[in-house]
């Protein structure tokens, strides 16, 4: 519990090498305001926004209820372990939506402010919509470097 009697939400990915969120990002993130709908493996579903999206990852921001659907056992102490969630969402097109389909898994959570939560997503892979995602991301000037593993 933190000192104002609240759950504090932790990490759920360790960095055995200490170095900082920024560092640590191997593509440029781009600015974006999707509505999304996350799925996980069990048939829960949550409506987000994604904040920002890159060719390794994204992020998902939401209220409590998307926090719990998505990571139900966050407060107890090592009882998470990141499960795959699909995220449905519409990409902008000059001539028509395009909609993608990733999975991805939790990397870590944040609390912005008294009722909303981001959650920093790795992309695992692209089941729908890796085109228009991936000119997207170009269009937006993050040209994919080194390999994300829906890249391959």
């Amino acid at each position: 519990m933190a000192e104002d009697g609240k759950s504090s939400l932790r990490s759920v990915s360790s960095n055995p090498s200490g170095r900082s969120g920024s560092e640590m990002r191997r593509h440029r993130r781009v600015a974006t305001a999707f509505q999304a709908q996350a799925s996980t493996k069990d048939g829960s579903q949550v409506i987000g926004t994604i904040r920002d999206i890159s060719f390794s990852g994204l992020r998902l921001e939401g209220d409590r209820a998307l926090l719990n659907a998505l990571m139900p056992n966050i407060e107890r102490h090592n009882q998470h372990i990141p499960a795959p969630i699909t995220i449905e969402f519409d990409l902008p097109d000059r001539q028509e939506k395009a909609r993608a389909r990733v999975v991805s898994g939790a990397a870590y959570t944040r609390r912005s402010d008294n009722d909303t939560y981001q959650i920093g997503m790795q992309l695992i892979d692209v089941e729908d919509g890796a085109e228009a995602l991936t000119g997207f991301l170009v269009s937006q000037g993050a040209a994919p470097s080194g390999s994300g593993a829906w890249l391959n």
